[in-house]
């Protein structure tokens, strides 16, 4: 008969097997995870910033605002790779400004050019960030629209990256008389109601700096631990700006309630002026197409703009069911690509006529 003591020794030995054949395992399926991150670094790991070296001045030269481009400048946005095949060859976007500072044709020669003019006003996703002037919305909205009306639309950009609505109402009150627009479309970005240099705006936004390496951080030799590190920062990353968005837009001391007084300005300015006044509004390129999380901020602020009879297109419904990765610059850099801007140049043209000029 086998004893009690022998039998606790088999059952000893059965559970430190079981246990060495764990650890073997985990050691195992670790190796292959390490091996595997090192083969696939390359596409798994965190890009590099995206340099762009704005050449800005304080205050704008022609408007006032509170910065702006410096006029006649080149520069250039450099990215790291191209993984979803938006952007030229050598992975580099040249901006050129005008003698106003904007990234555009000159505007004096055309002031007195014949045509319907209209005067874009807003921040990066006007100016068109990681994307060649033509392939901007508003180029694309003013061929559709001169095709619709039969007469040439000449389309005045005065976007400029980090603009929030207080920075394109002073800019409107300059840019009016100057170009006397028939129609001023501000394209509106839900960041717009925080202004860029105000105390309290994030390091971190869902536009740009989506999988940025912690900085000054101690750096593991193991590419698993780096990447498990990467996705648990941009976990919080998310989360926080979510959390931002959001409160930019709850609640009675909301910044909101001090953009939309901007955007009543904007709307007044063009009237003193003759011309229309419509909004465009961009969504996040965030799970754009499927549980968009901002949806209650773009009802708010789209119940708002027709409660004050201002012309509004939301357009994040256009996106529906499309995918992030096909409609950004880069997964480094969440501006709309070609792609979308053609997508919202086509509806914008549209809103231009039927709902702005109401031709």
């Amino acid at each position: 008969m086998t004893s009690a003591r022998s039998v606790r020794l088999k059952g000893r030995r059965r559970t430190l097997f079981r246990l060495g054949l764990l650890l073997l395992g985990t050691l195992l399926g670790l190796g292959a995870g390490e091996v595997l991150c090192r083969i696939f670094w390359n596409s798994l790991r965190s890009l590099d910033q995206v340099d762009i070296r704005y050449p800005l001045v304080m205050p704008a030269v022609f408007t006032g605002a509170e910065f702006g481009f410096m006029p006649n400048r080149e520069f250039v946005g450099v990215y790291d790779g191209d993984p979803s095949g938006n952007l030229p060859a050598d992975h580099r976007v040249v901006y050129r400004t005008n003698e106003l500072g904007f990234r555009d044709e000159p505007f004096g020669p055309r002031i007195s050019e014949d045509g319907l003019r209209v005067l874009l006003l807003g921040d990066s996703f006007a100016l068109g960030e990681g994307v060649a002037e033509p392939e901007r919305f508003g180029e694309i909205a003013g061929e559709r629209a001169a095709e619709a009306l039969g007469t040439r639309v000449l389309v005045f950009n005065a976007a400029v990256s980090g603009y929030c609505s207080m920075d394109e109402s002073i800019a409107a009150r300059q840019l009016v008389p100057y170009v006397r627009p028939k129609a001023v479309l501000l394209s509106y970005c839900l960041n717009d109601p925080k202004p860029l240099f105000s105390e309290g705006y994030p390091g971190f936004d869902l536009i740009v700096g989506r999988d940025n390496a912690p900085e000054g951080e101690w750096a593991s030799p193991f590419r698993l631990v780096e990447l498990i590190r990467q996705r648990l920062r941009l976990f919080r990353l998310t989360r926080s700006t979510l959390s931002w968005y959001e409160g930019l837009y709850e609640g009675e001391g909301a910044l909101w309630n001090a953009s939309r007084h901007s955007l009543v300005e904007m709307r007044d300015t063009a009237a003193r002026g003759g011309a229309k006044f419509g909004i465009v509004l961009f969504p996040l390129f965030y799970h754009v197409g499927g549980a968009y999380p901002f949806e209650a901020a773009h009802r708010t602020i789209v119940s708002w703009c027709r409660e004050h009879g201002i012309p509004v297109l939301d357009t994040q419904p256009l996106f529906e069911g499309m995918e992030d990765s096909d409609l950004v610059v880069h997964p480094k850099d969440h501006h709309p690509n070609a792609r979308a801007h053609a997508i919202v140049g086509e509806r914008t043209a549209r809103f231009l006529v039927d709902e702005v000029l109401g031709r």
